[in-house]
């Protein structure tokens, strides 16, 4: 952040040193993403006016700097009034937020507070008509307060959240690096140590003639290896012999850019000129757009453009001063790392050839007395050998044959207890085939029992369902004629003839 904001603090003062040599004060028109400037001397203006004249090439350029200040000044209007706008139809919006409720779920549409058909026109001075008045002003001034609240919270949570997740993304590259380094060093220092083994095992084994194509080989693909380099590099290397500039398909204007005179008046009047280009094509695209549409669509994105640009550099920026110090940090691991690594390298190689050597040197001083000491105790140890295994074949023997005898007496004895068990087992499956077959019997006794018991159990049921079937059909057949008789009043269910029905018949004979 630093850096972007000194760079481009410094820009406009390395133009306005150049301006002051030619006039007194500088007056700079700040446009989005870029400065146009006009040095106008407040003392001598009619110098500066015949100056003008004389040179007729600066009349467009003041023209068009009139011109751009006015249409900034027209946009900044443009922007208020879209942001008034947007004002406006948020509290129109709050205010017919009953109507519209009421449209979206179909309910009887409630009375609209703001109907102006309710209003006195010749009584505006009703102190009722103020009362609501700061009512509402209340009301609008609560919610706008209320609204940004809220954006001033979302702001600051986005801000942290994003904070948050940069220190995360920091440290989990920090430990992935870690952990690929030590990866690294481990595998690294493996090969080493099993290289360097297998070099010196290979060096005692071998024979020089093996040593000798070993090295050739090696010196020959090495020559092949340079060969490779040598044919990838040849249009550098041309170059170089015939002092021919390479040319670059990936040429960048800021490559042609001395930094270290970047006052120059050539550089200078480059960017003057391309900003008068870019200013002219902007705003003639703004008149034909404003001749045939009627609108700022160019010039809109010509801005939008240059704000999308500045932020995309200073993005750049911060994250080249990150980049910057991660590297340094990581440069400073990396060399610690190394130091380390080639110590150690260094240490445990010197250690080897100090040992390699020591061992040269003792096997070339104590080789005839060391031989003839070997032989001496090879033989001594041989004799000793001979007589121990003689001992040791003789003892094997005697144990041998004793353990024959005791493994023939141990066999008669195993046989006989095997004799005996047999036998009781016989006898005891004798007893359990006997005790099996009189089980087998009582059960199929059992079993034929519970056969009968469960055929007269069903033949009692039978009975039973049987004679409940025929108590049931008796009651149902009785009650039928019993009611037949109680419907035809017959029989006992005859209806009585009183006395008073007699005497009536008697007195009508």
């Amino acid at each position: 952040m630093t850096t972007t904001a000194t760079t481009t603090a410094t820009k406009p003062k390395s133009r306005s040193d150049d301006s002051d040599k030619h006039a007194g004060n500088v007056f700079i028109r700040h446009v989005p993403g870029r400065q146009i400037e006009n040095s106008i001397n407040s003392d001598d203006t009619s110098n500066h006016y015949e100056r003008l004249k004389e040179e007729p090439v600066c009349l467009p350029y003041f023209q068009s700097i009139i011109f751009a200040t006015v249409l900034e000044d027209s946009l900044a209007q443009v922007r208020i009034l879209a942001e008034c706008n947007n004002q406006l139809r948020y509290i129109k919006t709050m205010a017919d937020i009953a109507i519209l409720r009421a449209k979206k779920y179909q309910i009887k549409t409630v009375e609209n507070k703001d109907d102006l058909s309710k209003i006195n026109t010749k009584d505006l001075g009703n102190i009722q008509y103020k009362l609501d008045k700061l009512f509402a002003d209340s009301c609008r001034r609560e919610l706008l307060k209320q609204l940004r609240q809220q954006r001033i919270h979302i702001k600051s949570v986005a801000y942290d959240l994003d904070l948050v997740i940069d220190q995360l993304r920091s440290k989990i590259e920090d430990a992935a690096l870690n952990s690929e380094i030590r990866g690294r060093y481990i595998t690294n220092w493996q090969r080493a140590r099993t290289e360097q083994h297998d070099q010196t095992i290979d060096d005692k084994e071998s024979s020089p003639s093996n040593a000798i194509n070993y090295y050739r080989n090696r010196n020959n693909y090495n020559s092949s290896l340079k060969i490779e380099k040598t044919v990838l590099d040849m249009d550098d290397l041309r170059a170089i012999k015939y002092n021919v500039r390479i040319r670059n398909e990936k040429d960048d204007e800021l490559n042609r850019i001395n930094l270290q005179n970047l006052n120059n008046m050539i550089y200078k009047i480059k960017k003057l000129d391309k900003d008068r280009t870019f200013l002219t094509n902007v705003v003639t695209a703004t008149y034909l757009s404003l001749a045939q549409n009627q609108s700022f669509e160019p010039l809109s994105k010509c801005i939008n453009s240059i704000l999308e640009l500045d932020a995309y550099r200073l993005q750049i920026a911060e994250e080249h001063n990150k980049n910057k110090i991660l590297r340094k940090e990581l440069s400073k691991q990396d060399s610690d790392l190394f130091t380390e690594v080639r110590s150690r390298y260094v240490d445990n190689w010197q250690r080897a050839r100090m040992s390699q050597h020591n061992q040269i040197i003792y096997e070339t001083e104590n080789k005839p007395a060391s031989a003839i000491e070997f032989y001496k105790r090879k033989s001594e140890h041989e004799i000793r050998i001979h007589m121990e295994v003689d001992c040791l074949i003789s003892i094997n023997i005697n144990e041998i044959l004793h353990r024959i005898e005791e493994w023939m007496e141990k066999y008669d004895k195993d046989m006989e207890a095997i004799d005996l068990n047999i036998q009781i087992k016989k006898n005891e499956y004798q007893n359990m085939r006997d005790k099996r077959v009189h089980l087998e019997e009582t059960l199929e006794k059992h079993k034929l029992q519970m056969q009968l018991w469960k055929d007269f159990k069903e033949e009692r049921e039978r009975i039973r369902a049987y004679r409940e079937k025929m108590t049931k059909s008796a009651i149902i057949l009785q009650a039928w004629w019993r009611g037949l008789l109680v419907r035809l009043e017959l029989g006992p269910f005859r209806p009585r003839k009183s006395k008073n029905a007699n005497k009536k018949q008697k007195k009508e004979k």
